[in-house]
């Protein structure tokens, strides 16, 4: 009887365990998720730092140019200088595109890693939940077949 007590307990030991660690990989996959919106938080700034410092680079690069084409004279209104300029700002319109999209790509790409880790998470939670109950519904059954064929008396 003894015997089949104690296998009784050592079975919700086990079972206790296993929620446990369900619990901790959930608590493992939460904290992992919000590293991963924290990168896109991170993400976020430095795609807005990058446009940033690429329109600025046009702006400095268009006072230079100007600066250049003044002292020609009329220079600065001619329409070749003009189309250079548009050109110009036309190749950096065209790079904030570029580096607004691959921010998009990767916050997409931080998003999707986002919701695997926590439904790992939760599938190991289960997994683990799964384990405990067939543990502990293996230690009731042979508690009870010990009994049943006598070997609990």
């Amino acid at each position: 009887m003894w015997n089949a007590i104690a296998a009784l307990g050592f079975a919700a030991i086990s079972a206790k365990a296993q929620k446990q660690s369900g619990d901790f990989s959930l608590q493992s996959a939460r904290s992992q998720a919000y590293d991963i919106g924290t990168s896109i938080k991170v993400n976020e700034a430095k795609v807005l730092q990058e446009q940033a410092r690429r329109a600025e680079e046009l702006r400095t690069a268009e006072a230079s140019n100007m600066a250049l084409f003044s002292t020609f004279s009329d220079a600065s209104s001619s329409k070749s200088v003009q189309a250079f300029l548009n050109k110009q700002r036309e190749i950096a319109g065209s790079d904030i595109g570029t580096i607004s999209f691959m921010g998009e790509a990767e916050k997409y790409r931080l998003q999707t890693e986002k919701r695997v880790v926590m439904e790992e998470g939760y599938a190991r939670k289960t997994s683990a939940n799964i384990g405990a109950l067939t543990t502990m519904a293996t230690g009731i059954y042979r508690f009870g077949q010990s009994f049943s064929t006598g070997g609990g008396k």
